[in-house]
Formats: C-alpha cells, sequence, structure tokens
C-alpha cells in the first residue's frame, strides 16, 4: 500500500526477507493429546496456503500447546466444582489459578496465531511468494548472480 500511496512518513519501508520453501514440519513427539489434534488439523491448512515451512515448527508447536493448555483449563472450570472463582477463608472472591492460567496461554495463542496467519487481520499482512514466479532474488543472490534492489538501483554481488 505505500508503495502505491508513495510512503508519506518517509521511512524505511520492510524489505521483504528469505524465501523459504513451504514444507511440513514434523510434530514434536512429546505434545499432548489435545495439542496434537490441533496440529493435525492445523498444519495441513497452513502448508496449502502456502505459509508453513519446516523452519515454523516452533511457532505451529507454541500455538498448539496453548490451544491444549487452553483446552484442559476450559474442562477444568467446567466441572462441577469449577467455576471462574472461589472465596477465601475471608470471604473475599477471587479468581482461580486455572482462569488466569487460561488467560495467559490465550495470550499466547493469539500471538503465535497472528505470526501463522490464523486471524483476519493477520492473513492481510502475510505475504505468500508465487511458487511459479521464476526467478527470486534471494535465490539469485544466493547462488552469486548480481542482484538489482529496488529501492536504490544499486547492484549487488
Amino acid at each position: 500500500m505505500k508503495s502505491l500511496e508513495g510512503n508519506p512518513g518517509r521511512r524505511p519501508m520492510a524489505a521483504t526477507g528469505p524465501i523459504l520453501e513451504p514444507g511440513m514440519p514434523d510434530c514434536p513427539e512429546w505434545l499432548g493429546r489435545d495439542a496434537k489434534i490441533e496440529w493435525d488439523r492445523q498444519a495441513p491448512l497452513l502448508l496449502k496456503a502456502g505459509v508453513l515451512t519446516e523452519s515454523d515448527r516452533a511457532v505451529l508447536t507454541a500455538y498448539c500447546i496453548a490451544w491444549g493448555r487452553i483446552k484442559q483449563c476450559e474442562e477444568d472450570i467446567q466441572k462441577p466444582k469449577g467455576g471462574l472463582t472461589e472465596e477465601s477463608d475471608g470471604g473475599i472472591e477471587f479468581a482461580r489459578a486455572i482462569v488466569k492460567i487460561q488467560d495467559r496461554a490465550m495470550m499466547q495463542l493469539r500471538a503465535c496465531a497472528s505470526e501463522l496467519g490464523l486471524t483476519p487481520s493477520s492473513r492481510t499482512r502475510l505475504h505468500v511468494p508465487d511458487p511459479n514466479q521464476a526467478d527470486l532474488p534471494f535465490d539469485d543472490w544466493m547462488t552469486g548472480k548480481r542482484v538489482t534492489l529496488g529501492i536504490s538501483g544499486n547492484q549487488v554481488q
């Protein structure tokens, strides 16, 4: 958008980072049951969208762990003696620890979801390279070919 508007703020525009090939990372064996179920649900969708690479294993793992923790906490809250609050010996009502754990997991999930393009607003910021594009500047640079940078026109070897 800035390139269309002429970059009125005059701040340097972010350069496109290295382009990695889409790929399916291995699911960690030690993930809990609910986290593995979420991995099996999300990973194929992300791969099909072209946003998942093998290097995304850690952020996808963190996302799935957070999802599993949220589910586990919610199941505990829904139990007959669960609930959101408890009462102290002095009669003061306060949030149960499980609610605070769930809140923290929700924040972690939102952060990871944003990194993976799993929210509507984060999808608008994603740049998925066209796999049919012939010459990628990063590939040329890595193989030692001369690359022309788009901003200043300088050539880099």
